[in-house]
């Protein structure tokens, strides 16, 4: 059976240990309707690490591109 996700396989099948996007430092956030994952970087800041979405235009939204640090 394949499996079509957009999720990270550890998420999917589970981790041993708990959740594993905690583990990771990694937590999801709507930004302008669109589901990201972003990882905390400095005090308050937040960099988006991958875009959680199907719609192919969110991919071309400069705004919400990986790398992109977002204040808190």
């Amino acid at each position: 059976m394949i499996l079509y996700t957009i999720y990270d396989h550890s998420v999917v099948m589970g981790s041993t240990s708990g959740n594993a996007e905690n583990e990771l430092g990694y937590s999801e956030m709507n930004i302008n309707g669109v589901q990201v994952q972003v990882s905390r970087c400095g005090n308050s800041d937040y960099q988006i690490q991958r875009i959680i979405s199907t719609n192919p235009y969110d991919f071309l939204n400069p705004m919400i591109q990986p790398g992109t640090t977002i204040p808190k």
